[in-house]
């Protein structure tokens, strides 16, 4: 080295960001149900499908949002978004290159029970339905829905309704749900309805035969 004038130049050495992808587990409830994030429904791996991070660095919370999380979110998919990534033991967000992959949240329709009441009529009467002839039970066992919805009417028929109907108990069955009253936002497709049938009961008639009076003579026939 003796025989050289040596000039050092420095170099530089890079380290980049490590490529980190965060996906947000999917999630779902029944309608009408609340739901909060509590910040951890996530997984994470780097790009080259290896787990974890490195040096011992977590990553403890995040913040998940989605529409499906409000109580009158209706029936379907809703995205779910993930941001504001915090972690510890050293971890600092910009040595990573980070992926957000947005999860699914899915509505599923609410499980109800419609029963149709039982009733009866006398025999050669009619009976019209109105459609308020039922009981409501909800999925927790309530017998008001969500939202403060509430179910208007119900299709109920029965083939013990005509006044032609003989004395009997006959089936009363239930067609759809309809909304007629507007019922405070209710709609038919965030339900999952069981439908009960009822029992109409169609009772003899009251008549009362009473003979003629007669009158003869003693001794005729």
């Amino acid at each position: 080295s003796s025989n050289y004038d040596i000039t050092f130049v420095d170099g530089t050495f890079t380290v980049d960001q490590r490529d980190l992808v965060i996906t947000a587990a999917d999630q779902s409830k029944d309608y009408g149900d609340a739901f909060s994030f509590g910040g951890t429904e996530f997984t994470i791996a780097a790009s080259d499908a290896t787990t974890g991070l490195v040096l011992g660095e977590t990553i403890d919370s995040a913040t998940l949002t989605s529409a499906a999380t409000a109580t009158t979110a209706n029936v379907g998919n809703y995205a779910i978004t993930l941001s504001n990534i915090v972690g510890s033991n050293g971890f600092t967000l910009s040595n990573y290159s980070i992926t957000n992959n947005g999860g699914t949240f899915t509505v599923d329709p609410r499980a109800i029970t419609v029963t149709a009441n039982n009733d009866s009529k006398i025999y050669g009467n009619t009976y019209t339905f109105d459609g308020t002839e039922f009981s409501l039970l909800d999925k927790d066992g309530d017998a008001v829905l969500p939202n403060g919805e509430v179910l208007g009417t119900a299709n109920l028929s029965s083939t013990g309704a005509v006044n032609t109907a003989n004395a009997g108990a006959y089936t009363i069955s239930h067609t759809a749900l309809a909304d007629a009253n507007g019922s405070n936002g209710f709609a038919a497709a965030n339900y999952d309805v069981t439908y009960v049938d009822g029992t109409l009961t169609v009772n003899p008639r009251a008549v009362t035969v009473t003979a003629d009076d007669q009158n003869k003579i003693y001794g005729n026939d």
